[in-house]
This record gives C-alpha cells, sequence and structure tokens, in this order.
C-alpha cells in the first residue's frame, strides 16, 4: 500500500463568503521532502475591511510556505525558523501600510513532533491531560516572530492555531475533547455551542495526531445554528444490558416466590364475622372461619401489578437482547468474493469510514485479500484545497493548473494555491488546457473559448470557426497543439502550433465516421484515446481506428481518462476503481482509491504521479514507473 498522507486529523474552519471587517485564512501544506512527511500550517488574520488586505494576507502565506520549501538547511526547524525570519520583513510592511496588527500563526509537524510560532494576537492552544493551555504569552507577544516553541503531539492531544473568536469557543467545550470523538461530533460540537451572531468570525484549525489523517473543513455558512434544548440533565449508570435482563429475570422469580408466599398466608386466614342484618343463618349450616385483614388488600394489589410488570419487561427486554452476531467488516465482506470480482464488490460497497474504523490487522487483511486479486490499495495524499468546488485541472506544464466553479485559476505551486490574476471571472467554467503560466485556454458551457495570458484585458473571447460556435467544448493539449472535442457534433478539431488563435482550427476526425458514442472524458499520448459513455475505450489517429478497442469491465456514473505524450500508460477511473492499460489496450494493472469522495478529476502527471480532485480538494498519489 502507498502510503502518504500526513498522520493528521484536522478541522478547518472556514468561511464561504468574504468577511467585512477582516481577511482570516488558514491553509495546511504538504511540502515535497521526501522522505518525511512533513506538514506546514499558517493561519493570517488582518483586522482591516480595506481591499487590499487580502492580497496582503496571502502574499504572507506564500512568503513562508516559499521559504521553508527553498531553505537549503538540512534542518526542518532550522528551515521553518529561516521562513520565519524572512517573512518578518513582509508581516511588519503589512502592518505599517494597513495601521493594525497582523497576527499569523505557524506550525511545522513531523510526526508528532511539532514547532510552533506566533505573532500578534494569534492563539495557540494545546489540550493535553484534560488540560486547555495557551503556548506563549500573549501580552509579551511581539508584532513579529521572534521564537519557536517546540515539543510534541501525544495520543489524546489537540493543537489549535486560533484567532481570538475561537479561542473563547474551544475553552467552553470543556473535556468534551477528552472523550473519544470523530471530526464530524467536533463539527457539530463547535456548531452547537458557537454564537450564531459571531461564528462566521471564528477561525483556525483543530488537529490531533492520527495515522489515518482524516480531514474535514467547516463553512460556517453552510451550517445552520443549533440551539440546544434545556433538558434537565440526567446521569445514568452504565449498565450491561445482558446483565441487566440476567438481573430483571432474578427479580421477577424472586417476586413471584414473595407473591406465591403471601397468597398462601391469605388462604390461612380468617374470615371476620358478618354484621348482623336481621337476617339469621340457618343452625345447621356451619360457614367457614376466616381471618382476613383488609389492610393487607392495597398490599396484595401492588405485589400483583408488580408482577405482572416485571414479567412483561423481562420478557421485552429478553426478546431485544437476543444475541446478535456484529456486523461484517469490511474485509470480511470482501473475503467471501471471488478474486476476479473484488474491485467492482468494493467499488459499490466502499465506506471510508468503515474503511477508517477497521484495525490494523484487519486493514492488513484487506490489502491481502486485494493483492490476491492483483489489486493494489492507495491513499492518495491532499496537496492543496480551494475555497471553491475543483471544475477542472490542466497539467501543460510543470505546475498544475486548477480551475474552479466561479472562474477562478490557480496555479499549485509545491502544495500552494497561487491565484492566477485575470481582469474578471469567467461565468460557468467547463474545461482548461494550459501550455505555460502566459498561454492558458478555458472553455465554459455557454460555448466560448477564453485566451488567458498576461496582458491586462485577460481573459480574451476567442473567435471560433462556424461549426465550433455553439455548445460544449472538451480541450487538450499535444506538444504546441491544442485539440477540442464538441459535445453537440462529436468532432474534433485540431489548432496547431496554437499561439492564441482558433480562427485557423481544422476538423481533425468525426465521431460518425469512426462510430463513436458521445465522448466522457479523453487524452491524448499520440494517439487520440476516448472514453464514451457506453465504456468503449478507443484510440485513434485522424478517421483511422487504432489498436485499443476494448470495453471497461467497470461501469459507474463518473469515469474519468488520462494519458499524455511522456507516458503512453492509459489510466480509466470508475468511481474509485483505477485500471492501467499499456498504450495498445493490454491490461496492465488495477488499483482502489481510498478516499472519502469519488473524484471528480484526474490527470497523469510526470514521474508517474497521478492527480485527484473531489470538492474543493486536490489529491496527488506516485504509481510505480
Amino acid at each position: 500500500m502507498v502510503e502518504t498522507r500526513a498522520p493528521y486529523d484536522y478541522l478547518l474552519l472556514s468561511h464561504r463568503e468574504k468577511l467585512d471587517d477582516r481577511f482570516s485564512q488558514t491553509q495546511v501544506f504538504h511540502p515535497n521532502l521526501a522522505p518525511r512527511i512533513v506538514s506546514l500550517v499558517v493561519s493570517v488574520e488582518i483586522l482591516n475591511p480595506w481591499h487590499p488586505t487580502a492580497e496582503l494576507g496571502r502574499e504572507i502565506i506564500t512568503s513562508l510556505l516559499r521559504e521553508f520549501s527553498r531553505s537549503e538547511s538540512q534542518s526542518i526547524l532550522a528551515s521553518f525558523e529561516e521562513s520565519l525570519k524572512k517573512t518578518n520583513r513582509l508581516i511588519n510592511e503589512t502592518a505599517e501600510r494597513l495601521k493594525t496588527p497582523v497576527s499569523v500563526a505557524a506550525a511545522v509537524l513531523i510526526g508528532n513532533e511539532i514547532h510552533l510560532a506566533a505573532c500578534g494576537n494569534a492563539h495557540i492552544l494545546l489540550f493535553r491531560n484534560n488540560k486547555l493551555v495557551s503556548v506563549g504569552d500573549l501580552k509579551k507577544r511581539s508584532a513579529q516572530f521572534e521564537s519557536v516553541t517546540s515539543g510534541d503531539l501525544g495520543e489524546g492531544d489537540w493543537l489549535m492555531l486560533a484567532n481570538a473568536e475561537l479561542d473563547p469557543l474551544v475553552k467552553s467545550l470543556g473535556g468534551f475533547l477528552a472523550e473519544p470523538i470523530t471530526l464530524e461530533e467536533l463539527e457539530h460540537k463547535l456548531v452547537e455551542a458557537a454564537d450564531p451572531s459571531n461564528r462566521n468570525r471564528v477561525g483556525g484549525i483543530i488537529m490531533r495526531h492520527n495515522r489515518q489523517g482524516q480531514h474535514r473543513t467547516l463553512v460556517w455558512e453552510e451550517k445552520e445554528p443549533v440551539v440546544p434544548l434545556k433538558l434537565p440533565k440526567v446521569n445514568l449508570p452504565k449498565i450491561n444490558l445482558s446483565s441487566a435482563a440476567i438481573s430483571l429475570a432474578g427479580a421477577a422469580r424472586s417476586l413471584a416466590g414473595l407473591a406465591r408466599l403471601v397468597m398462601e398466608r391469605l388462604r390461612r386466614f380468617k374470615r371476620p364475622k358478618l354484621p348482623k342484618f336481621g337476617l339469621r343463618l340457618p343452625t345447621d349450616i356451619k360457614a367457614p372461619k376466616f381471618s382476613f385483614s383488609w389492610r393487607l388488600l392495597p398490599i396484595a394489589i401492588f405485589i400483583a401489578a408488580l408482577i405482572a410488570g416485571s414479567t412483561f419487561a423481562y420478557r421485552q427486554i429478553s426478546s431485544a437482547l437476543q444475541e446478535e452476531p456484529p456486523p461484517a467488516t469490511l474485509d470480511e465482506k470482501l473475503a467471501q468474493v471471488e478474486p476476479q470480482q473484488r474491485l467492482a464488490f468494493l467499488n459499490d460497497n466502499f465506506n471510508f469510514d468503515e474503511y477508517q474504523g477497521l484495525s490494523e490487522e484487519n486493514k492488513d487483511r484487506l490489502e491481502s485479500l486485494l493483492s490476491e486479486a492483483a489489486i493494489t490499495m492507495l491513499s492518495p495524499t491532499s496537496l492543496a484545497q480551494l475555497p471553491q468546488d475543483i471544475v477542472a485541472i490542466s497539467l501543460g506544464y510543470e505546475n498544475p493548473v486548477v480551475l474552479d466553479t466561479s472562474g477562478e485559476l490557480w496555479i499549485i505551486d509545491q502544495g500552494l494555491p497561487i491565484k492566477n490574476e485575470q481582469d474578471r471571472l469567467i461565468i460557468e467554467p467547463y474545461d482548461v488546457a494550459a501550455f505555460n503560466r502566459n498561454l492558458i485556454v478555458v472553455s465554459d458551457r455557454g460555448g466560448n473559448v477564453w485566451l488567458i495570458n498576461d496582458t491586462p484585458e485577460s481573459p480574451v473571447a476567442l473567435s471560433l470557426p462556424t461549426p465550433l460556435a455553439s455548445g460544449e467544448k472538451k480541450l487538450a493539449k499535444f506538444q504546441n497543439n491544442l485539440y477540442l472535442y464538441s459535445l453537440p457534433s462529436g468532432d474534433f478539431y485540431r489548432a496547431a502550433n496554437f499561439s492564441g488563435t482558433l480562427e485557423q482550427a481544422t476538423l481533425y476526425a468525426s465521431s460518425s465516421e469512426l462510430g463513436l458514442a458521445k465522448v466522457t472524458d479523453w487524452g491524448i499520448n499520440g494517439q487520440i484515446v476516448t472514453l464514451t459513455e457506453d465504456g468503449q475505450l478507443s484510440d485513434f489517429v485522424r478517421n483511422r481506428r487504432g489498436e485499443v478497442n476494448l470495453t471497461v469491465p467497470i461501469s459507474n456514473s463518473l469515469e474519468l481518462l488520462t494519458t499524455r505524450e511522456e507516458d503512453s500508460r492509459i489510466f480509466v477511473l470508475a468511481g474509485r476503481a483505477l485500471l492501467s492499460y499499456q498504450a495498445n489496450g493490454e491490461p496492465l494493472g488495477s488499483y482502489f482509491i481510498a478516499l472519502k469522495d469519488i473524484p471528480n478529476e484526474m490527470e497523469l502527471g510526470a514521474g508517474s504521479e497521478l492527480y485527484f480532485s473531489s470538492g474543493k480538494e486536490i489529491f496527488t498519489v506516485k504509481l510505480a514507473s
């Protein structure tokens, strides 16, 4: 199993919209410092509504990551200290320009080793041994970084990089953090405890050491305020239910014995003498004499009712507590499936939370069962997270170019999302192809194709040949050529030696002549490789079919394809099942992607590195060559 995920759970507190009185942002990065898995966490808050505040805040985050990644020091701690010192100048310049303090908290985590630094009013909190303590003295805090605090993050510890609003909210949780809670439970507790009128200003990150490394983002605007009911709290002892049933049965038997004893004594009592009402019984009839105390009647009725109630309750509980076998774990379910069906079964039945909850022994067994079927389990690591959901990724040059739903373009540089400056956003973006940072093409759902470069008027709408003028278009780059696939017509076009114009784009191939169904995804490795909605994988040059002609054995509502000119392998992703093929269509291998959500984009990068996007997050995993 390829394990590259940083060993930390974290809950990131974020905002969907820009705050009206401040810039507040927290980001997590994983610089490439192999073989060690290192995480850099940065939280910045500037209390100033002025427009350049966000730009200056992001520059501070970028500076810390850039200087940390570029440091030539052999020590990670020394690299961290160097990045802090070089960023101090930018923090001072920002504070002077905005006339307001700048609060920054930064942390470097290597395994359970942590290094912490803060300036301004940034809060760093540590929950340990059921106590919440502040790291550093806020009253003595400088306006810039002055020192680093080092330590470790042990089992049960929580680390928080927080702003002033998060500090009291965390403190209000009391001993809740000492309990074995999930991130989802923590998120719900924060939403419940937060003041609805001020919660949007709560920012930061809450982390703990955990090998599985689960990540969640709490976007305040997406959560309805929770108003807890003021009900009386009753503390009940923890009871083993099976023991309770046995105890209740014993109590019922004791009561039944007591009832028999009472009834036996009642039969021995003498009936009281009847008062005289003028009626005289015949002297030759002798009535039996009973002695009975009427005061015992309510007690007898109570005991009889208690016996009946206890017997009924016993029967109900005994019926409910019939011992049922525990539900089968994921590996136990998979063991019942034939090897050739295991990838499809896991693809249909995988639950990420269930997988994370498996013991190490169960996980090892799961991987062993997959290995028997020649399947490799992959755990991609988080590379970066954007403010909006991701639409498309292009790996046309050294850095990934990412297009989000707002029409914003991002360049991912060593895990840092850097916004590409453009005059306006593209409405309803659809696909992207990047040649270099100053030659990027974006299509939208309205049928337009846009050129993004370093000119002030960027993005520029490109003139299109008449057959390409309407409908959505998929984009792909091969060498210096731009290829377009028109969804309405099913035709393929090529703009040779693309330099920023599409007026000379020509028809390259036609789906109708090739006999192709609607193309759902495609790639180019010297041949155009297509995946169609009927699950057919094929390749062609112009209108001539190639060697690849097969049906993908696993189907899913979302199927992706990627290949590249330097690596002729073809990868098809159906749900979480990843299949690889040689350039001629011969199967190479099968993988299963252990991600919480099914990826919506996939690209093959240099060095056999695969990139996936899911929601707002980008993941990577390196495959064997």
